[in-house]
């Protein structure tokens, strides 16, 4: 137990002996209590329509930061749709690019077409073309030209 006075203590060894004069410190009376003033009606009737605007407005704060929070959580729940849609968009990519490989490959189309019954062309099925002969142009006999048979319309 801790003691918080000098009880325990006797400092007259070592002071003189001489006896010591008490002061007494007065104490202040407290103030009399003022009799409450009544305040006008007017004056209350506007203090009472400040706290009523205060408390609207701060009623006014709190549905707005409730609305904006429920706006942004319906953002953020989208956002999340979206990227859940992204994502499953880019798997059904990544499937269908895998799949179109399969299908081009040369080895695959060349297991195709023996299916269907075709074969590597053969040195007798090339035919060359001559093209080292002097253009020609052949016209046709009785038809006339182009301006002879827009003239023949009218």
């Amino acid at each position: 137990m801790i003691y918080r006075d000098s009880t325990a203590y006797d400092f007259d060894l070592f002071t003189d002996n001489k006896k010591r004069e008490v002061v007494e410190i007065p104490v202040a009376k407290p103030a009399p209590k003022k009799a409450a003033r009544t305040q006008p009606a007017a004056r209350t009737f506007k203090q009472r329509a400040v706290a009523v605007c205060a408390v609207a407005a701060v009623l006014l704060l709190v549905v707005a930061q409730l609305h904006c929070q429920l706006v942004n959580s319906e953002t953020v729940d989208q956002i999340g749709r979206a990227q859940k849609k992204i994502e499953t968009l880019e798997s059904e990519q990544t499937r269908l690019q895998v799949e179109l490989e399969e299908k081009i490959s040369f080895t695959n189309m060349e297991t195709t077409a023996k299916q269907l019954g075709m074969q590597k062309m053969s040195a007798a099925q090339t035919q060359y073309v001559n093209l080292h002969r002097q253009d020609e142009s052949e016209v046709l006999s009785g038809q006339g030209g182009l301006t002879a048979q827009i003239w023949d319309l009218f």
